[in-house]
């Protein structure tokens, strides 16, 4: 099997724990001898996926995809078998023979390798002292140096080919630095410059905690403020959420994920003990976000600044009502009769800040408590943009009253589940003054 011998491949199965394994991917649940949970291979509401740990091995009845632990890491990481046989050595505490080389297992690996050293580049940068100006902004911010170490912050140096120069030294060429979005070509003439200079760098991790892309802050008043990686083969922006590898054991001991718009409030939020938050990195949320939730945590919530809560709320909900989610695991009738056993129910729900207050300042000015308790008094998502819906429009009048009618029809014909279109639409019946099944018929 590609140079490594039946019985190395034997030793470091029976050093893992495959359950241990995929349940750092998936929230498994005890089923008899085995362990249950939602597919990550397709996306399903009732869990198929089964581990059994005697025999080392996993199987979904959906999709059928099924293998032992090497075959469960190539899949979930897109890895080749070297690399996935190297990665669960390491992770077993098995010694590979040193007579075999390590060898880039085609484009994944070998920008893996870049985006390391690349990040490694940064992060020592960022101790070093043409870091302090960086070092300083997180200072005012309340970073801790911990938890910057944690997420592995970084800077990169003025200059317009800092990192170029550095990268050469492990013969790493221009354009494969292109490749993997860390610099950019010239505009006039030929040559490469750095994407990145000046700038405070949050690394954008994959669940295993590799680097594939990175956030920058500009310390200067720079335009933009901030500037990201572009999608890159590593890197896709909407199946990518900041702060996850950091934030899957949070979520599975709190069985709950919150989200957060920015970097530095997800660093916040963990710094005052709410491991479980991760942040969208500025993106519509995305049925591939709410997936990668969903294998680690039955609950969302998102966090919105009182400003800006009902547009930001109206549109994700928007971006959720597609052929590719089905509204049923919203969970907005299911929440408000408290029953929460349904087989695939998934909560997501909206928490309001005080006014003028971001994740971040909120935990600065007034602590944890202050966001335990906004957390506490999250609302169901649709009831939520039921109510901005409701109170956008005078419902006084009989203008209002007919806009506010055909918006909720509106919002009901975009609700796939016939169980919470009948909820939603007994509650809008009832502030209106309408018959709930004229809005049904209506929607």
């Amino acid at each position: 099997m590609a140079g490594f011998s039946p019985e190395l491949l034997d030793e470091i199965r029976s050093r893992l724990d495959i359950v241990e394994l995929v349940g750092q991917f998936v929230n498994l649940k005890r089923a008899g001898q085995h362990w249950k949970g939602l597919c990550p291979f397709h996306a399903e509401k009732t869990p198929s996926f089964t581990v059994n740990p005697k025999r080392g091995i996993f199987h979904c009845f959906g999709c059928h995809a099924g293998g032992d632990a090497f075959g469960f890491l190539m899949r979930h990481d897109r890895l080749g078998f070297p690399e996935a046989v190297r990665a669960l050595a390491e992770r077993a505490g098995v010694l590979l023979p040193t007579t075999r080389e390590p060898e880039a297992d085609g484009t994944f690996e070998a920008l893996r390798r870049i985006m390391a050293l690349g990040s490694e580049f940064y992060s020592r940068s960022l101790w070093q002292p043409e870091g302090a100006k960086a070092r300083e902004y997180l200072d005012t911010r309340g970073v801790d140096p911990e938890v910057a170490k944690r997420f592995g912050l970084g800077y990169a140096p003025e200059g317009w080919n800092v990192l170029l120069t550095a990268m050469a030294s492990h013969s790493i060429a221009p354009d494969q630095l292109a490749q993997a979005g860390l610099v950019l070509p010239r505009q006039t003439g030929s040559g490469f410059y750095d994407r990145f200079r000046g700038r405070l760098l949050f690394p954008i991790r994959d669940s295993q905690g590799r680097v594939i892309g990175f956030g920058g802050r500009a310390l200067a008043g720079e335009e933009p403020k901030y500037l990201n990686s572009p999608e890159t083969p590593l890197y896709v922006k909407g199946q990518t959420l900041y702060g996850l590898d950091v934030a899957r054991a949070g979520m599975r001991e709190k069985n709950r994920a919150i989200i957060v718009e920015g970097y530095l409030d997800c660093l916040m939020a963990h710094q005052h003990g709410f491991g479980e938050t991760v942040a969208a990195l500025g993106t519509a949320f995305t049925p591939a976000q709410l997936a990668l939730l969903r294998r680690h945590a039955e609950e969302v919530v998102a966090l919105f600044d009182a400003d800006a809560a009902g547009q930001k709320a109206s549109s994700r909900l928007e971006e959720m009502l597609t052929d590719t989610m089905d509204l049923q695991n919203l969970g907005w009738s299911v929440a408000r009769t408290g029953d929460f056993e349904r087989p695939g129910y998934f909560a997501i729900k909206v928490a309001i800040l005080p006014d003028g207050h971001d994740p971040d300042s909120l935990l600065r000015a007034e602590g944890a408590g202050a966001l335990a308790a906004r957390l506490e008094a999250a609302r169901p998502l649709l009831s939520f943009v039921l109510d901005r819906t409701l109170g956008e429009e005078d419902l006084g009048t009989a203008r209002g009253r007919a806009t506010a009618h055909a918006r909720v029809a509106l919002l009901l014909s975009k609700v796939q589940s016939a169980e919470e279109a009948t909820a939603l639409s007994r509650e809008a019946a009832r502030r209106l003054g309408v018959d709930a099944t004229q809005l049904w018929i209506e929607a």
